[in-house]
């Protein structure tokens, strides 16, 4: 599927911002942006459980999710 240059540039950053980002090495920041990505292109809310189908607990990526989003919002794009 393609997408427009806007959702591009937003994948490119969420990808940098969650991934490479100094310190964002964690399974936490890893989910946050998967969370992310996936988010921007359906448009769909992910969660994370420690179980199957939802089941378990919940893994709250929240913070790492903001974090992310906060250094997108403050860069010159």
């Amino acid at each position: 599927m393609q997408y427009n240059d806007e959702i591009n540039k937003t994948l490119e950053f969420i990808g940098y911002y969650g991934y490479d980002y100094p310190g964002h090495q964690t399974l936490e920041y890893r989910l946050a942006t998967q969370a992310l990505i996936w988010e921007t292109v359906s448009g769909q809310i992910v969660e994370f459980w420690t179980g199957p189908s939802g089941t378990g607990n919940n893994i709250n990526v929240e913070t790492e999710k903001s974090e992310i989003l906060k250094l997108i919002n403050s860069c010159n794009r």
